[in-house]
């Protein structure tokens, strides 16, 4: 059975039938079938085929013949009209209902969705849960350093307006210099933009440069908030492999075989969330001629570029891409201990005169949100500058 045609029949009926996700979530409820948002939207998006009991409930629902659903070349024959759901009403008049956006349907987050509702549940019977499915430093006894809280305290009263829509000079200044010694040419101060946290600038970066069915590479195993951007900006993830017997390395011949007339970009995190891996300059150096020989933005999520094994050295990829339009995010929620200060960073490099319209959009979306968190701005300077433990 094919994972794509089984996708493809399956959202044909759901549309024939005007039953969105929710639905068959709600039907599954009413049916006591154990059934998430996750495996339906897995479903949809051809990441995987149900068991024989999930495939005839669907098909029951959908009206239509389990065989067709399945790809077996079968005539559709009804089955059983699911029931209307109920309308609640209030004086004899029917209640409009109303729903999420469609462009949430096969969004995923469920390091911070179904996973810690499952924990919660878990909590409330009594059972202690170590919860590792953030890299959330505080909870485990790990404390910023005094002077970058002492720092924060100084300033707070020279942060209480707006900051410049990309950020403070200073914090910039301390990012731009930070960069310089990572070896990545030509960065200057209009190049950075802080954010509260990595998470809000990977959101902009995509809504800022997809349209709808472009296509961006991104790892698997990923750090979900990657898959769930580019699709909320009308994308599609498309996921190249990280081979775990090969020390989790990117697959090349894989990310080759992956790239169409409509891919936009590669994504790589390194040091790789989950996995840890670290990857050595020769790989890199792969994965630039792949973007180079293509025309590919290149987005590094580097926000781990500090945690690393002592005598290993991390390498920045658009150090070694300065002919082509790079995107490095990271901050100071991992190496520096405050993951609730909310304060990240992303740096525009190489041919920048090839992405300028894209600057564009990102600009507009940077002068929308106003500015990022000011007092954790204000602490940026601190922690990039002087002696680094």
């Amino acid at each position: 059975m094919s994972d794509n045609l089984f996708s493809e029949r399956l959202k044909e009926k759901m549309k024939e039938r005007s039953l969105r996700q929710i639905d068959l979530l709600k039907a599954a409820e009413k049916s006591g079938i154990k059934l998430g948002k996750s495996h339906i939207s897995q479903y949809v998006s051809g990441k995987t085929v149900p068991r024989e009991n999930i495939i005839n409930f669907l098909a029951e629902v959908l009206d239509t013949d389990p065989e067709w659903l399945k790809g077996n070349d079968k005539s559709d024959t009804a089955v059983i009209k699911p029931a209307e759901p109920d309308k609640k009403t209030t004086g004899g008049t029917k209640m409009k209902t109303f729903g999420k956006s469609s462009k949430l349907e096969n969004v995923l987050y469920d390091v911070r969705g179904p996973v810690v509702d499952e924990a919660a549940k878990m909590e409330k019977s009594g059972t202690q849960v170590l919860k590792l499915n953030i890299g959330n430093p505080a909870p485990f006894g790990f404390k910023a350093p005094d002077e970058v809280i002492y720092d924060m305290q100084s300033q707070l009263t020279q942060c209480e307006g707006y900051s410049d829509s990309k950020g403070l000079f200073s914090a910039r200044k301390a990012v731009m210099q930070y960069y310089q010694n990572k070896s990545i040419e030509g960065v200057t101060i209009d190049d950075i933009y802080t954010g509260n946290g990595v998470s809000e600038l990977i959101n902009l970066s995509m809504q800022a440069l997809l349209d709808n069915g472009d296509e961006v590479l991104v790892p698997s195993p990923d750090y979900p908030l990657w898959t769930a951007c580019v699709t909320l900006a009308g994308g599609k993830a498309v996921h190249y492999i990280c081979d775990e017997q090969s020390d989790w390395y990117p697959d090349i011949e894989d990310m080759k075989s992956k790239i169409t007339s409509k891919t936009k970009a590669i994504v790589i995190i390194n040091p790789n969330n989950p996995t840890g891996a670290l990857y050595p300059k020769e790989l890199l150096e792969q994965i630039v001629e792949l973007a180079r020989e293509n025309q590919l933005i290149l987005f590094s999520d580097e926000i781990y570029d500090r945690l690393i094994m002592d005598g290993e050295k991390h390498v920045s990829i658009a150090s070694l891409a300065p002919d082509l339009f790079c995107v490095t995010f990271s901050g100071l929620s991992k190496s520096h201990m405050i993951a609730g200060y909310r304060i990240g960073w992303m740096v525009l490099s190489g041919n920048k005169k090839i992405a300028a319209d894209y600057i564009q959009g990102i600009n507009m979306l940077s002068n929308m949100r106003l500015c990022s968190n000011v007092p954790a701005q204000s602490i940026v300077q601190t922690s990039l500058g002087g002696y680094q433990s």
